[in-house]
């Protein structure tokens, strides 16, 4: 073997001890990843059903976000008052219009606050 080829090695040898390649760190952090994505969703969805949890969502958006939602907001009484009276079915699909546009900022929030306690739960359950 060379001098070189020596050399080589012994470096390498010290960079593998400095900076050790770690696969069970990899697949546990790969793990957890994969239980946040499985549980999280499910979590999500019974938030966005909950009344308490999207309304929290609406008064801790941004200043934009808010801008944006309280355009839709005002869309939807301009459209309710200029429907005739007892157009239910015209009330119904404003309202469902409204529940719409708002959907996607509830079902991010939902799903943020999911996998903050998915990776809590998970973080708990590894360290017992």
């Amino acid at each position: 073997m060379s001098r070189f080829a020596r050399q080589c090695r012994a470096a390498q040898a010290v960079i593998d001890h400095a900076y050790p390649y770690d696969d069970a760190a990899e697949e546990a952090e790969e793990q957890r990843a994969e239980y946040i994505a499985e549980y999280a969703p499910a979590i999500a969805d019974k938030l966005v059903g909950s009344e308490d949890f999207a309304w929290g969502v609406l008064v801790d958006l941004s200043d934009d976000a808010k801008h944006s939602v309280l355009q839709d907001v005002g869309r939807f009484f301009e459209r309710y008052h200029a429907l005739e009276e007892f157009d239910t079915r015209g009330a119904m699909v404003v309202a469902r219009d409204l529940y719409n546009y708002l959907l996607p900022t509830l079902q991010a929030a939902a799903l943020e606050q999911a996998e903050t306690e998915v990776a809590a739960e998970y973080d708990r359950r590894e360290a017992a």
